[in-house]
């Protein structure tokens, strides 16, 4: 789904032996100006269930990223330093891992930063690097809307670890990762580690499926118990101008279960427009994949409890690209929840804490413009 940003040479282009690598820079700048209907409680000043977009009524800066990229035959490398208000929010300060000097305020501000080294089929990466789950990435510049899905907020966007990569065939290529944990830095208590695999196909030029699986034991809460997720991908392109995706998945912890779907449609109705339609289904009753989120993501969030809820939600979005490094996007988002999940103005009967929620629904309207080298 990604947008266009500088290419990667061609492996006939590229330094080999004892050349010197070369260093291509990487940027990205993304700005929004969003209104949630149901606005955010004043002394929080964000919305519910969100990485993207999440403050109200302000001009903010949602990512702004800078590093480079290491180009060679055999040498893999790359480093990108970020900060920003989704930054914030995904690194909460009560993140998985943030006990002994390793977590939040250590990494927050490096979004990648890997070494590796190439060889025939083979590739072997070490380091923090973007995670082998989902369609959507955590720029938003590489997805057709701005506000991501649940699926995409609820699962990591990054591991530490190490990953070999092997390419099978010429269109088939399967990932092993064994890192840390579930979007986390360091082990918490008796923390063994997680071991996640993908496997990619291009089936033609249009066509392209991938499965993830991950393994780990993940719970704060419970940490014998062992959580397996699970998704299945599809995306599509349907001559010069219509492209579709979907994604499908599934977890269980212990005796809980989730699962959902995405399902994304792409119409480019002039050369540097288009239009994007994201129908989403979340549903995670016992509120396991919420763990080690904060309170901005799950308002009425007490110790050692994590409500669940099932979500739908639709997102309608303009896209205007004048230049292919360059995007422009006018979108609005509907949410719904079976129990009161978002924050809202009116002030709960007997709320439980200061962030309780309040609303079964959410409404976001937001115009965002980002630039991406």
């Amino acid at each position: 789904m990604a947008l266009a940003s500088r290419a990667h040479a061609a492996d006939s282009d590229l330094p080999s032996g004892d050349e010197p690598p070369r260093f291509v820079p990487t940027a990205v700048v993304d700005s929004y100006f969003a209104y949630h209907f149901s606005p955010p409680k004043e002394d929080l000043s964000v919305a519910s269930f969100t990485t993207a977009a999440a403050r109200q009524r302000e001009f903010t800066v949602n990512l702004a990223a800078i590093g480079a990229r290491l180009e060679h035959a055999h040498l893999i490398g790359a480093l990108a330093l970020q900060a920003g208000s989704s930054v914030d929010l995904l690194y909460p300060p009560t993140a998985q891992g943030s006990a002994n000097g390793i977590g939040s305020e250590v990494y927050k501000h490096v979004q990648v930063a890997y070494a590796g080294y190439r060889t025939g089929d083979f590739t072997v990466t070490m380091g923090l690097f973007p995670s082998v789950f989902g369609v959507e990435s955590f720029q938003t510049t590489s997805n057709w809307n701005y506000l991501k899905s649940f699926a995409a907020d609820l699962t990591p966007y990054y591991q530490e670890g190490a990953k070999v990569t092997w390419r099978l065939l010429p269109a088939l290529k399967l990932t092993g990762v064994v890192t840390n944990g579930w979007q986390i830095h360091g082990h918490v208590p008796n923390k063994s580690p997680s071991y996640s695999a993908r496997l990619d196909w291009s089936i033609s030029d249009e066509l392209h499926v991938h499965d993830t699986v991950h393994v780990g034991k993940e719970s704060q809460i419970d940490n014998d118990k062992v959580r397996v997720y699970d998704e299945l991908a599809v995306q599509g392109d349907f001559g010069k101008r219509v492209s579709a995706a979907l994604q499908l998945w599934g977890a269980k912890q212990g005796a809980s279960t989730a699962y959902g779907g995405v399902a994304w449609a792409k119409w480019s109705f002039v050369d540097r427009l288009y239009v994007s339609l994201r129908g989403e289904y979340f549903k995670d009753a016992d509120g396991f994949l919420f763990e080690g989120l904060s309170a901005p993501f799950l308002p009425s969030v007490v110790e050692g409890t994590k409500p669940g809820a099932t979500f739908e939600a639709g997102t309608l979005t303009l896209g205007w690209m004048p230049h292919e490094s360059f995007v422009v996007k006018a979108e609005g988002v509907y949410r719904h929840a079976d129990r009161a999940a978002f924050y809202g103005d009116a002030t709960p009967a007997a709320p439980a804490n200061d962030t309780q929620a309040n609303d079964t629904h959410s409404v976001t309207a937001l115009l965002s413009a980002a630039f991406v080298y």
